[in-house]
């Protein structure tokens, strides 16, 4: 090993055992109690345990080579490498859609998707995931298809390859990839241009009560609360979004409607910024691959190391978004570490 391989093979465990670290934290707390969770966080429960399990392969592969000055770069370990690396990568893709379809169908279509479909939807991206990275081996290409990469860090598909079966590989997952990105673009526009229309009528609909306070009602006793009932994100119908009496909600089922609509905001906004940190953290790799793949030829390994970087970048901070923005999943993991006691909000059912 020389002293490029060394500063790499640093790098990469630092950033690979931080993730390792703080999705195994999310894991460990949380996977006992996946029963009482929502369907959106057992979702990014999955979504911790896709990442968890690359970044760990990578740090104790690093950590090894560290240890015996020495990169591993056997057939075995590229083939279960490049398998763990293709199918994880895929797999990961396919989960941060699902929070997406999860996000897209209760604000837009005001669908309430269940555990079981979260069950049935994991269970079919991790086979699409999985029967693609095996796709080499099926080919029995797997000598070419998997090639160590320019930083000798990791194994993935060989994106210069030419030969058929390859090819064959690069199409599939590229095709895989360009559809779950178009699809998560088409969702997120459709809740903002969703999100921007409700609220035009909610201006409206205010608007007009607080007309109809000032000429019916003394404007210095009105005893209600003003709630933006208008924009729920909970489950309202069409009358009820448009009609200006249902703008306004007093005592406690005011309260809960709107403490519901907050829940909601504060999982749209999870979701947002895992699939956004996800896709961003890809792009220097997907540049990359597209760079590899029209060429023919690899980029120099410090690209290729700070491509990878961007990943495990990506891999550490999807349980720091869940801590800060999902509240079961945070309460499990202060309850576990004894930093808060058990509070009745925690059993709390949320979509």
């Amino acid at each position: 090993m020389d002293s490029m391989d060394e500063s790499y093979s640093i790098v990469i465990t630092v950033f690979t055992g931080l993730a390792t670290v703080l999705n195994l934290l999310v894991l460990a707390t949380n996977v006992a109690k996946v029963r009482s969770l929502s369907a959106n966080s057992v979702m990014s429960l999955w979504l911790c345990l896709v990442d968890f399990f690359p970044a760990a392969f990578d740090v104790t592969f690093s950590i090894r080579a560290l240890i015996v000055r020495e990169i591993d770069t056997s057939r075995v370990r590229c083939f279960l490498h490049g398998f763990i690396y293709l199918s994880g990568s895929l797999f990961g893709l396919l989960v941060c859609l699902g929070l997406t379809i999860l996000r897209y169908k209760i604000i837009v279509h005001k669908m309430k998707l269940t555990k079981k479909f979260v069950a049935g939807y994991v269970s079919g991206a991790a086979f699409l995931a999985a029967t693609v990275a095996a796709l080499p081996f099926l080919l029995q290409s797997a000598d070419k298809s998997y090639a160590l990469s320019p930083s000798r860090q990791y194994c993935i598909i060989n994106w210069t390859g030419r030969d058929a079966p390859t090819l064959g590989v690069i199409c599939v997952s590229v095709l895989v990839l360009l559809s779950v990105v178009f699809f998560i673009g088409f969702a997120y526009m459709q809740i903002y241009t969703y999100a921007v229309v409700i609220f035009q009528k909610t201006k409206i609909a205010l608007a007009g009560h607080l007309e109809h306070m000032k000429e019916h009602e003394p404007i210095s006793s009105p005893k209600v609360e003003l709630v933006m009932e208008a924009f729920s994100l909970g489950g309202t119908n069409h009358q009820q979004r448009t009609n200006p009496r249902h703008v306004v909600t007093s005592g406690d089922n005011g309260k809960c409607k709107t403490e519901e609509d907050q829940k909601q905001l504060e999982l749209l906004i999870q979701s947002s910024l895992i699939v956004s940190i996800f896709l961003v953290g890809w792009t220097p790799y997907l540049l990359l691959i597209a760079y590899e793949v029209l060429s023919g030829s690899y980029v120099s390994p410090m690209l290729d190391l700070l491509a990878s970087t961007c990943v495990h970048v990506s891999q550490l901070m999807n349980p720091v978004i869940l801590f800060i923005y999902n509240k079961e999943m945070r309460e499990n993991t202060l309850i576990i570490v004894g930093v808060t006691p058990r509070s009745p909000s925690q059993d709390r059912s949320r979509t």
